[in-house]
């Protein structure tokens, strides 16, 4: 029998009345307990003779006789309490493959059910046969030790051996395995794990639980908040410092932001040397701000560098549809708010019941500057980073949801890069995009006929494209630094109508037919041509 159906067998299991039988077990414990303090009782004074001698024996006796029941009680109510944790387990995490299972690809179903389950299954079935034998003994010694002293004595050494194996087995079914590499699996680990392993793990190691992609959104959450507020404390620290010194950089500060692109980029680049800890203290405390927004979830957040912030409207889990919005050149930590209202406008185009929709600003990887824009490098890596993130977001959801990714600009090349590896998104839109590295919508595992491009008139990306007539006329032929043009009939995706975008960064413009037609798009519905 394979794993999934052994598993499929123990889900079967009612863990209510085993953990039923643990509170009888307690309670029973609970009771020898005070009945053993009840015959510890001074006899009433002034009795005299045979009769006392006789029955203070018998107290003796009798209270051993309890102590040895409630001790074995003990032991077993351990042994059995170990075993429901290590069922829970188990039952837990079958129930997440199953859900996690559904559309997943066949190599990740085959690690789920052969490491993962099969995993859980084994730790269940070593737990069931220690627990079998820790009561057999706990319980095998009560019987020798109502005999006598010398019965006693005998069975001692095997009641002491059976709460030793108790503890062990509560240990090691308490002790978290390590996690996966793979979402799915992390999400299936994650369901398994008790809640004081999880509460471990979120406050011991807490970088660890907030960068895995299958953990769910609401723990990392809480987890990446407490990050921001640390980041918060060392920056404000670091701020006072300066104002010490003298060194500022008030004048400077954002004014490069202010500027159109592309000569924004060309001035942060100038003045992105002067990150300072006030400054970066802004961009936090900004951050914090949005974060304070009703149903704001921080999934992912570094402060390091340029910074990262991947951040949400709303709750990921229970949404049906889910909007992951990839920025592009010269995006960083203080770009985060922009972004986050980048997803707010799209939510409010979606039109949909409240929490239906949900959209997320991904600034999950480093951005390029002007400088590095040239080249795929931060493309490529990237690519894998969002590719986990939306299997994450599959594997956490609490059911089948149709999953747009949105790149803009460079965040195209992230999105196009992954999604010919292994991102497979339900509709994939590229706008102002300088190209994906594919010489079609067809080599992109997106649905047939969900892959959508598009580029506004005015939007100055399309002079990485020469115009065709142009290179005629001098005789070049048309660049492809990243192969040809989404927005080209020839590349097979689909165009929408996106009146009221202008230039660059318009295409999420509140009222535009733009931004209308991508709130169709996230939730599946007809978009105007």
């Amino acid at each position: 029998m394979d794993s999934l159906a052994a598993a499929a067998l123990i889900v079967r299991v009612d863990a209510g009345s085993v953990a039923g039988f643990v509170r009888c077990l307690r309670d029973t414990s609970v009771l020898l307990r005070a009945a053993g303090g009840a015959a510890t009782r001074p006899l009433p004074a002034g009795w005299a003779g045979v009769g006392r001698g006789a029955a203070g024996d018998a107290a003796v006796r009798l209270r051993r006789q309890i102590g040895a029941l409630a001790s074995a009680t003990e032991t077993a109510l351990l042994a059995v309490s170990a075993l429901l944790t290590a069922l829970q387990s188990l039952q837990a995490q079958v129930a997440t493959a199953v859900r996690v299972l559904v559309g997943a690809d066949p190599a990740s179903v085959r690690a789920i059910v052969e490491r993962q389950l099969g995993a859980a299954l084994r730790a269940f079935e070593d737990a069931d046969r220690r627990a079998a034998a820790v009561v057999y003994d706990a319980l095998l010694g009560v019987p020798l030790s109502l005999g006598g002293p010398e019965s006693a004595a005998a069975a001692w050494p095997v009641r002491l051996n059976a709460v030793t194996r108790a503890s062990d087995l509560s240990c090691s079914v308490a002790t978290p395995s390590p996690a996966p590499s793979q979402p799915a699996g992390i999400a299936v680990w994650w369901a398994g794990l008790t809640p004081t392993s999880r509460h471990a793990l979120s406050t011991a190691v807490p970088w660890v639980t907030a960068g895995l992609d299958g953990v769910p959104p609401r723990v990392r959450d809480q987890v990446n908040r407490r990050r921001l507020a640390y980041a918060i404390a060392q920056a404000e620290a670091g701020a006072i410092r300066e104002r010490g010194s003298g060194f500022t950089d008030e004048l400077t500060t954002g004014a490069a932001r202010l500027l159109p692109w592309p000569i924004s980029a060309i001035g942060h680049l100038v003045t992105g040397g002067l990150h300072t800890a006030a400054r970066r203290l802004r961009e936090l405390q900004a951050l914090c701000d949005v974060l304070r927004g009703r149903g704001k979830e921080l999934l992912v957040f570094d402060p390091l560098g340029d910074g990262q912030a991947v951040v949400s409207t709303g709750d990921v889990e229970s949404g049906r549809s889910v909007a992951v919005i990839v920025p592009g050149l010269d995006t960083t930590l203080d770009d985060a708010p922009a972004l986050v209202a980048q997803a707010d406008r799209l939510v409010a185009a979606a039109g949909t019941v409240a929490g239906a929709t949900v959209a997320i600003a991904w600034l999950g990887y480093d951005a390029p500057n002007l400088v590095q824009v040239a080249g795929d490098e931060q493309a490529t890596a990237g690519a894998g980073q969002l590719a986990q993130f939306a299997d994450g977001i599959r594997a956490t959801g609490l059911t089948r949801q149709h999953v747009t990714v949105i790149g803009h600009s460079y965040g195209t090349l992230v999105a196009g890069i992954a999604a010919r590896h292994s991102l497979a998104p339900d509709d994939l839109v590229l706008l102002a995009s300088p190209g994906v590295e594919a010489a079609s919508a067809d080599q992109l595992h997106v649905p047939a006929g969900h892959v959508w491009a598009a580029r506004a008139v005015t939007d100055p990306i399309q002079l990485v494209f020469w115009p065709a007539r142009l290179g005629r006329l001098i005789g070049l032929p048309v660049p492809q630094v990243f192969g040809p043009d989404p927005a080209a009939p020839a590349f097979g995706a689909h165009h929408f109508a996106i009146g009221g975008a202008w230039g660059h960064s318009g295409y999420f413009t509140a009222g535009s037919q733009s931004l209308d037609n991508l709130g169709r798009i996230v939730t599946g519905r007809q978009v105007v041509p």
